[in-house]
């Protein structure tokens, strides 16, 4: 079973073993040097690398499209702010990231999410193909690879779920699972 998606981090990270979690600001720094624990703490095995790969992926995504944004040196836009725990569990782990968005993005984003959850693994790969065909939405900050990557490298199709902030803002919070020795 998958982590409870309505259960507060807190609470979800006291029963599991915790290979890293930040809370913060995701500047390119931030991206190295947690990548590093990562590397550090998942021996270097098949499932090593997908949990790094998908760690990648949520970090970027909240680097570059979370609505709460802090100042960067870096980044004129300033980077975003959100939450990203890696956990390990007797059988699998799970990369759970959460961050602010705006409301008006959780419908196409609703929607990319349920269409990737309904393919099985052999058409999520020939979407990933096609949409490296295709190039970058003119919309995007990326090439809309990341979900499908994210995808190609979960043992289960990813879980989400929005909440409704108030008005103008909804959270995100995505969870996926990679089965040990996958």
């Amino acid at each position: 079973m998958l982590m409870q998606l309505e259960a507060p981090v807190e609470e979800w990270l006291s029963s599991r073993e915790v290979v890293v979690a930040f809370r913060g600001a995701f500047s390119q720094t931030a991206l190295v040097d947690l990548g590093a624990l990562i590397r550090n703490r998942v021996r270097f095995s098949k499932e090593g690398k997908k949990i790094f790969a998908v760690f990648a992926e949520l970090a970027q995504n909240i680097q570059r499209y979370s609505a709460d944004r802090r100042c960067s040196r870096d980044d004129a836009e300033g980077v975003g702010v959100g939450d990203i725990t890696v956990v390990e569990r007797l059988e699998h782990f799970e990369v759970c990231a959460e961050n602010k968005i705006l409301r008006e993005d959780r419908t196409p984003l609703a929607r990319k999410l349920n269409r990737i959850e309904k393919m099985d693994r052999d058409e999520i790969v020939s979407a990933y193909k096609r949409q490296r065909k295709v190039g970058a939405e003119p919309s995007t900050k990326g090439a809309g690879l990341g979900l499908f990557e994210i995808a190609r490298r979960a043992s289960a199709p990813p879980q989400f779920r929005f909440k409704e902030l108030d008005s103008r803002y909804a959270s995100l919070k995505l969870v996926v699972r990679i089965r040990k020795q996958d």
